[in-house]
């Protein structure tokens, strides 16, 4: 069960940093939301998902990711790595939970 909850979870980060992409790696973009925005009464995860086409829980995610993690998923070539660790990280939670199950 545990595993299931972390394979789960993996994907749904793999899901929600495709958002990223959309957006073209740019922290310029989330600034630009967050601090200069034309319409204030539209809240940034809404004017992100309007001006990009990420879901909402793209949008959320690249809003809040915290400073640390920045360089992991805003940078270009860091990116596809960052995704291919946690991609490799699935396929091994997901082989080891086959093996329990058998």
């Amino acid at each position: 069960m545990l595993l299931y909850f972390c394979i789960s979870n993996i994907d749904a980060l793999i899901e929600k940093a495709s958002g990223i992409e959309k957006i073209d790696y740019s922290t310029q973009v989330i600034a630009d939301i967050t601090v200069n925005r034309p319409d204030k009464k539209i809240g940034s995860v809404k004017q992100m998902m309007d001006e990009y086409g990420v879901s909402r829980q793209q949008a959320e995610f690249a809003l809040n990711i915290p400073m640390k993690y920045v360089p992991l998923f805003f940078d270009e070539e860091e990116y596809p790595k960052q995704i291919e660790r946690m991609t490799i990280m699935r396929r091994i939670l997901q082989e080891t939970q086959d093996i329990l199950n058998n």
